[in-house]
This record gives C-alpha cells, sequence and structure tokens, in this order.
C-alpha cells in the first residue's frame, strides 16, 4: 500500500496497532486502502487477548480455489 509510509508518519498510532498485532502471534499486519482499518494475518485460529478494547477480531479462512470467469 502507497499510502503506508506516509500515514504512519502522519499517525504513527497505525505502526503501534501494526507491532501489536505482529506481537499477538500475526504472521503480518497491514493498513487498508487510506488507513480506515489495520488487519493481521495468523497462521491459524487461535484465542487473541489484546490490551486495546476497540479492536474488532474477525475470523476468515481463504481457500484455494482460483477465482472462476464467466
Amino acid at each position: 500500500n502507497d499510502l503506508e509510509k506516509p500515514a504512519i508518519l502522519m499517525h504513527p498510532e497505525i505502526q503501534q496497532i501494526k507491532d501489536e498485532l505482529i506481537n499477538a502471534g500475526c504472521v503480518n499486519a497491514l493498513m487498508s486502502g487510506s488507513g480506515s482499518s489495520v488487519f493481521g494475518l495468523l497462521p491459524k485460529e487461535i484465542d487473541v487477548d489484546f490490551d486495546k478494547k476497540d479492536f474488532e477480531i474477525f475470523y476468515v479462512k481463504s481457500t484455494n480455489n482460483p477465482p472462476q470467469i464467466v
């Protein structure tokens, strides 16, 4: 995301959130779009207990099925 570095310079808390996600066991943490959300990628579903109560956790599962062109 090209906007991530400038957004972190303006709002260092984005990097703090990314670091917290990594420390909680995520293999990577990224900012989406213009910074409206930050998300982490987990290798498997785990119980997560963040210090910040305003985090929302959504579990999604990827599939290995390629998209079909109709």
